[in-house]
């Protein structure tokens, strides 16, 4: 049976397991395990725009330069000092929560995180679970340590028929790209 753990050195840190907020709730509440700053687009963009001229549509091949340039651009990567121990078949999405752009003015930057069932336990990184988190308000915002930012949902996957992938994670966040 599926079930969240800390991960290495965070154990002395006030980590609480995630729960779910009522009986039919689908997903479990993950917080973010250390405060922090989450730096803001919008004032990344408009010192883009300001110092580069930049029109308002940035075409796919400037965004690599734009990344490198303006580190404001890129989602946060916040901490939840959690892993999650899955079935073979199994898979943790993690979403919003949908309070987060409403109140807090955060997005889930890529939609849905898809936690594989091999990340669990890798040498890179013992599995750590992050939520990349953007803030497209005018000012920096600041959260603190145990502030509930997503929601993860235990999920089946199935494979077809004729699949044969054969290789093993070797890595931990985004090691499979």
């Amino acid at each position: 049976m599926a079930h969240f753990e800390i991960v290495k050195g965070y154990e002395n840190k006030g980590i609480q397991l995630p729960t779910r907020a009522t009986e039919q709730s689908a997903g479990y509440d993950l917080s973010a395990a250390i405060g922090g700053v989450i730096p803001s687009l919008y004032k990344a963009w408009k010192l883009s725009e300001t110092n580069h001229q930049l029109t308002s549509t940035i075409y796919y091949e400037q965004v690599n330069d734009l990344l490198k340039m303006f580190p404001g651009l890129k989602p946060a990567l916040i901490p939840t000092g959690l892993k999650c121990k899955m079935a073979p078949d199994e898979y943790l999405k993690i979403v919003a929560r949908s309070s987060l752009p409403l109140k807090g003015g955060l997005i889930v930057a890529n939609a849905e995180g898809i936690i594989d069932a091999d990340y669990y336990g890798n040498e890179n990184n013992d599995g750590h679970i992050f939520i990349q988190v953007l803030n497209f308000t005018p000012q920096d915002i600041e959260i603190s340590a145990g502030t509930k930012l997503a929601q993860a949902i235990l999920c089946k996957y199935y494979t077809m028929e004729d699949d044969n992938a054969a290789n093993k994670r070797v890595g931990g966040f985004g090691s499979t790209t």
